[in-house]
């Protein structure tokens, strides 16, 4: 081993089925360092600028950092580099776990795949044995199904495996590659929300084969997403709280739901719980449209949003600074609610735009809603009423503004972030 290096790249051809063991230089690791570093250089030599995200030429790299596999605290990353579909520029995204140590004792800093397989197929690795194997009895597998059908297959238990899931195999942009459920990043908490209306736009959208359902298969075929998501997810170390629904009985967010009850929040409610008694489960409502009288007690926690200028094709932009912190807290007091078992689950940071899109609408305009003044005005606003927890809701937005020169937002709430 050269230094912290096996001093070898595996490099995969899909196209030609061809399999090398390829040795590296080290003045490349003098110069660009780890994993990352010498990913970048790898696609700034071989990847031509032409080259679009799903051809052949494209690369995808899978490496170990530098210190990866020794006895450095904390350096267990695999980095994953290729060209991004989504901005069509050199992305990067990493992952903790033991893939990478193990891809290293296994004699390799790198696995390069290039090429374009005409079969679903995976790749083991098993030290000098390196076989692509046919994987068409994985198609339509979720990640952990995947992993355990492998193992089992290899007779491996302890294999370590990197998987994609359906969305993955649909070339969906916001696809993952999950090992031992670590996609999402350590040390962050998460609250997972699940069901047919969740916290993004459009709230409900539902897939085109679940509109042709009956009401009575729609939720059983709802009844097994959830299950197979609590089942996914109960275990991650990065898991809090589940959300059962957004605002399930508030008719906003797309109209394509179907109808809510009272009793289909129960039993969706005792569905998670019944699978994972383990985590607290949160329902959520309307801060200024309900009375909450439905959702206070659906769930261990309860989540409010908290919206302070709006826009209605009634009223054009509608301001709710008349309404006082005691509004909330009242309602919580009317429903017998603990406030602290409560959060601001969604305070508003965005704007709230008329009819089109950010994209479409001027910066200037959506400022009326939403700019810096604002955004600390409603910070102090939650504050006074006084929950436990507040989470912001428009980060994108921060971050859109940043790109199109406007940093001040993101750079607020960033410094916030180095203030705790």
């Amino acid at each position: 081993m050269r230094y912290a290096e096996t001093g070898f790249n595996l490099e995969v051809d899909l196209t030609r089925g061809n399999i090398e063991r390829v040795a590296t230089d080290p003045r490349d690791t003098e110069l660009y360092l780890g994993g990352l570093g010498t990913n970048a250089k790898i696609l700034w030599d071989r990847v031509p600028p032409e080259t679009h995200p799903f051809d052949p030429d494209n690369l995808l790299i899978f490496s170990a950092g530098l210190l990866c596999g020794t006895p450095a605290t904390g350096c267990n990353r695999t980095i994953v580099s290729t060209i991004s579909p989504q901005t069509l520029l050199m992305a990067f995204s990493m992952m903790g776990g033991f893939w990478a140590p193990e891809l290293k004792y296994a004699g390799y800093d790198k696995v390069i795949l290039r090429g374009k397989s005409p079969d679903l197929v995976y790749l083991w690795i098993n030290d000098d044995k390196v076989e692509i194997r046919d994987a068409a009895h994985l198609k339509g597998k979720g990640t952990v199904e995947t992993a355990e059908i492998i193992r089992k297959e290899l007779d491996q238990p302890k294999a370590q495996v990197a998987a994609i899931g359906l969305a993955g195999e649909n070339r969906v942009y916001m696809a993952s590659i999950d090992h031992n459920h670590a996609s999402a990043a350590r040390g962050a908490k998460v609250i997972l929300a699940i069901g047919q209306k969740t916290p993004r736009w459009p709230e409900c959208h539902i897939p085109d084969w679940a509109t042709q359902l009956s009401d009575a298969e729609y939720q059983k075929a709802l009844a097994k997403y959830m299950e197979a998501t609590v089942n996914h997810y109960r275990n991650h170390g990065a898991m809090e709280i589940w959300q059962v629904e957004n605002e399930p009985f508030l008719p906003f967010g797309g109209n394509t739901c179907r109808p809510f009850l009272d009793e289909q929040l129960k039993n969706e409610v005792l569905v998670v719980r019944s699978l994972d008694p383990t985590h607290q489960i949160l329902v959520s409502d309307s801060g200024e449209l309900s009375s909450w009288s439905r959702t206070a007690h659906a769930g261990d926690l309860f989540g409010t949003t908290l919206y302070r200028v709006v826009w209605s094709q009634f009223t054009s932009y509608w301001n709710y600074d008349w309404v006082p912190p005691l509004f909330y807290r009242g309602k919580l007091w009317l429903n017998h609610k603990d406030p602290a078992s409560a959060f601001v689950l969604e305070l508003q940071g965005e704007p709230w735009i008329p009819n089109n899109t950010v994209m479409d609408t001027a910066i200037s305009e959506q400022y009326r809603s939403m700019d810096l003044a604002r955004l600390e005005k409603n910070m102090n606003f939650a504050v006074r009423v006084g929950l436990p927890r507040t989470y912001l809701w428009g980060a994108e937005w921060w971050y859109w503004l940043k790109v199109k020169g406007s940093p001040e937002i993101y750079e607020f709430v960033r410094q916030l972030r180095k203030n705790e």
